[in-house]
């Protein structure tokens, strides 16, 4: 064995002897994990700001439901079936791992915006901070505002007087250079699986121990892993430290020396020159700093998803060095991680799904707590509440809109001006307005609390189905058996845009909560989404949707904008990504025409009401049926949810309003 594979083989027990004590130092400060060595009493080990979140509870009940349809397939022999829910399980895998990073990254905000506050006081009580940027300080904070991604920080070498000149004059370009070079290539902070943000000139001066915890006074709200190194005229010893955003410990680590110094002299034996010598080794110490910095980057984001398929894996070759593979015992160490966090995992996952779920139904037991039959209650079209959850509006077949009191279904107010039913009713974010659409072809705009009618708008031909106002109230959509559908503006009352929508009537609108993207349904059978900020003779929707084989006669937009809800006269819902104009998945538990499906606020729930007289609550990203109330004698025909979500009011073709709430566990 040459003098040249000795020094690697030193190298690599080296590397090796410490991956396992590197390991436990980084698990301690995880704050999240799916550690198979924690006991049973201690799982999960997800936070349970994570485990609470509405979201990740959805997710999971999701994902939970897929995995039992894929055992239900396979033992089926269907080979199809199984190829597309094994392709869906893939992609529900990956969001449920980009959820997670979301809720860690939300979890970092609010430390943020403390540690942005806390700078200028933070920066003058200590003279070290001195020789850090507060600008590039203060940019980090900012950049992790808009990402979560791993911070690795490269502080320079400190050196001896004794270390070689070349070591002074190159070293700690060559090492800052290659290093964010590599890690660049390798964990780009573009990428959404392994971002990493790299900052090899941040610290001006080599740090020491004791500044790990000076700077975690500015940076915890960041994950951050900070490599150092101190190099005599004899040994080289590699430090790293970190910490996550979801405990407040620190690591540090600790390799033993390394002597350089008898490394040099065996490559010198075997005909190295001292020029070239010294060379080797400065690329061994940038190597070995390479290395830990890629385990902690695959490390960091395998801990936080045992679904992560480690970078390492992939570039192992670039540690290989005379035969020796340096990086195989990191390999080996996040492959056993990955395979004993797996089952962890799983298990932890059908826990958490089943809590959920069970939670999920205890939070959809609803009871009647009214049931309005004034005699100046008439068949109501159109339900909605205002914003505080203070009041009813119903468009009322009588010609009237009535407001009641939604605590006790008292009337509180009633607005007389149509001439004929009202078909439609909305009310702006403020509370503030009413806007109702009639039989008589015209738009109304009332003042809630006075009563005092404010404009009236006429442009469509017939009778006005549906109404939308936008988040910030300051536009009207409507839509109207003339097939068409108007864009208004609410405070003057002014036309914006008219747009032949569809070939027969329109049933519903509903607009994104960004107030960029409306929806509409009709008697056509289809959905078409459109761009609302368009101009006048812009007639081309974005998408049209067909799937359903009947009316479309509701239609409601998920919190988040991501999916649309139909409900259709062929007794199906359907659930249709927004962006894309794909249908996600069809509920078809009802036995009579939907006529009208909302969307809780915490975005989980569908609510639907039909004319089969039941009312039924669904699981939005599974589909799975919660829960069903038969109350009313005849067919549901509008719903409406208050804003807290604790209210439901629903209308039938018997004249009555029952006003619900959720029964307490």
């Amino acid at each position: 064995m040459s003098n040249a594979k000795s020094v690697s083989n030193v190298l690599y027990e080296l590397l090796e002897g410490v991956v396992e004590g590197l390991t436990e130092k980084l698990r301690a400060t995880a704050g999240i994990s799916f550690d198979p060595m924690q006991p049973a009493s201690n799982a999960p080990t997800l936070p349970k700001t994570i485990q609470d979140d509405p979201r990740y509870q959805q997710a999971m009940i999701a994902y939970w439901q897929l995995q039992a349809e894929i055992s239900q397939q396979l033992s089926t022999n269907n080979t199809e079936a199984v190829n597309l829910l094994k392709a869906q399980d893939t992609e529900a895998r990956r969001q449920l791992s980009q959820l997670r990073r979301d809720l860690i990254w939300e979890s970092q905000l609010q430390k943020i915006a403390i540690k942005l506050q806390e700078m200028p006081a933070i920066w003058p009580a200590d003279r070290w901070f001195a020789k850090l940027s507060r600008a590039q300080t203060e940019q980090i904070l900012q950049q992790a505002r808009q990402q979560h991604r791993l911070l690795i920080l490269l502080a320079p070498p400190f050196l001896s007087e004794e270390c070689p000149a070349s070591f002074h004059k190159h070293l700690q370009i060559i090492l800052s250079n290659q290093v964010n070079s590599f890690l660049g290539q390798h964990y780009p902070h573009s990428c959404k699986l392994r971002p990493v943000h790299f900052g090899g000139d941040y610290f001006l001066d080599p740090i020491a121990h004791e500044n790990l915890q000076k700077l975690s006074k500015l940076l915890d709200a960041v994950p951050t892993g900070i490599l150092y190194s101190d190099i005599n005229d004899d040994e080289v010893i590699f430090h790293l430290g970190f910490w996550g955003v979801l405990s407040g410990d620190i690591a540090q680590f600790t390799m033993p020396a390394w002597n350089w110094s008898d490394a040099l002299q065996a490559l010198r034996s075997v005909g190295y020159s001292k020029r070239d010598a010294h060379c080797a080794i400065a690329q061994i110490i940038v190597t070995v700093h390479k290395l830990l910095g890629a385990f902690l980057a695959d490390w960091y984001y395998l801990n936080i998803d045992p679904n992560y398929e480690p970078q390492l894996f992939e570039i192992c070759s670039e540690f290989d060095r005379e035969e020796q593979n340096w990086a195989q015992p990191y390999i080996a160490t996040l492959k056993q991680m990955q395979q004993a966090q797996l089952p962890v995992y799983k298990n932890q996952m059908a826990q958490l799904a089943d809590e959920a779920f069970e939670k999920l139904k205890a939070d959809n037991n609803w009871h009647a707590v009214k049931t309005v039959t004034d005699s100046k209650i008439d068949l109501v079209n159109q339900l909605a509440i205002t914003a505080d959850g203070q009041h009813l509006v119903c468009a009322s077949r009588d010609n009237s809109i009535r407001i009641l009191r939604s605590q006790n279904g008292d009337l509180f107010r009633s607005l007389i001006g149509h001439s004929l039913p009202v078909m439609s009713v909305a009310i702006t974010p403020d509370g503030e307005t009413v806007v109702s659409g009639s039989q008589d072809s015209s738009i109304k705009i009332w003042e809630l609390k006075s009563g005092n009618l404010l404009r009236t708008l006429k442009g469509h031909e017939k009778l006005v189905c549906a109404l939308a106002i936008t988040p910030d109230g300051q536009t009207i959509v409507s839509g109207s058996r003339d097939k068409n559908l108007k864009i208004w503006q609410l405070h003057t009352g002014k036309s914006i845009r008219s747009i032949k929508g569809h070939s027969r009537q329109m049933n519903s609108v509903a607009i994104s909560p960004d107030g960029q993207t409306f929806v509409s349904g009709s008697y056509d059978k289809t959905i078409k989404v459109w761009e609302l900020n368009k101009g006048e003779g812009e007639n081309e929707p974005i998408y049209s949707l067909e799937g359903h084989t009947a009316s479309v006669n509701s239609l409601a937009i998920e919190p988040s904008g991501q999916m649309i809800v139909s409900g259709s006269s062929d007794k199906t819902i359907k659930v249709w990504d927004l962006s894309t104009g794909k249908l996600i998945r069809s509920f078809e538990e009802h036995s009579g025409e939907v006529n009208s499906v909302i969307i809780s606020p915490d975005g989980q729930t569908i609510v639907s009401g039909s004319s089969d007289k039941t009312i039924k609550i669904w699981e939005l990203n599974t589909g799975k049926l919660i829960g069903s109330i038969t109350a009313h004698a005849d067919k549901i025909m509008t719903l409406a949810m208050s804003p807290s979500g604790e209210t439901l009011v629903s209308s039938s073709g018997d004249k009555t309003l029952k006003i619900w709430r959720r029964s307490q566990a």
